[in-house]
C-alpha cells in the first residue's frame, strides 16, 4: 500500500502529512445542507486567510519568518494561515505610568496566536485631537509593550490612550482606555 492516494471504495481514504501515511474513514457530505450566515462567515474569513497563506510562501520574506516560527510538524503555510485567521489580543493597557510629562510610561501587553509584530499607541486631548503617536518598544518578551511619550502636557484628565497591536498578517487589534 505504499505510495496509495485517495478514496478506496467510498469507504476509507489514504493520506499522508508530512511524510506519515495513514488510513482514515470516508468524510460524509451532505449535499443538499445549507450554510448558516454564521457559518458562510467562517467559511469567507477562512478563504481569506488561505489566500493569504497563499502569498505569504510565494513571498521568500514571509515564507522565512513564518517558516522560523513554525513548530515541530507546521510548514510555513500552516504558520500564515493560523496567523491570518486569529487577530492579536489587547491584554491590558496600563496607563498609570502616564502623567503627561515627556518619558512618562504606557505598558500594553499584547499576545499573538503567532507573533505581536508590532504596537502603536495615539494619545488624543478632550477635543479628540491628536497629540502624539508612535511605535511601543517590545521589552523582548514579545508581550509587555513600552511607550515613553515625546510630548509633555499639562492636563491629562479627559485624554484618550488608543494602542493599535498589529500581527505579522496584518490584524490590528485597538483597546481604548480614557484618563
Amino acid at each position: 500500500m505504499q505510495n496509495v492516494r485517495g478514496m478506496l471504495g467510498k469507504q476509507i481514504v489514504f493520506k499522508e502529512r508530512l511524510g506519515t501515511p495513514y488510513v482514515a474513514a470516508a468524510p460524509y457530505v451532505d449535499e443538499n445542507r445549507v450554510a448558516s450566515n454564521d457559518e458562510q462567515g467562517n467559511r469567507n474569513r477562512f478563504g481569506k486567510a488561505v489566500e493569504f497563506g497563499k502569498y505569504a510562501i510565494k513571498n521568500p520574506d514571509l515564507k522565512k519568518e513564518y517558516a522560523a516560527l513554525a513548530k515541530k510538524g507546521q510548514s510555513a503555510y500552516n504558520v500564515a494561515v493560523s496567523d491570518a485567521r486569529i487577530p492579536p489580543k489587547i491584554n491590558s493597557l496600563l496607563t498609570h505610568g502616564y502623567t503627561g510629562h515627556t518619558g512618562s510610561c504606557i505598558l500594553v501587553q499584547a499576545t499573538d496566536n503567532v507573533k505581536v509584530k508590532r504596537v502603536q499607541l495615539s494619545i488624543y486631548d478632550t477635543s479628540m485631537l491628536l497629540i502624539e503617536q508612535g511605535e511601543a518598544a517590545d521589552n523582548g518578551d514579545n508581550i509587555n509593550w513600552i511607550y515613553a511619550a515625546t510630548i509633555s502636557v499639562e492636563h491629562i484628565a479627559g485624554y484618550k490612550i488608543v494602542a493599535s497591536a498589529y500581527d505579522i498578517s496584518g490584524n490590528v487589534t485597538i483597546k481604548e482606555v480614557l484618563l
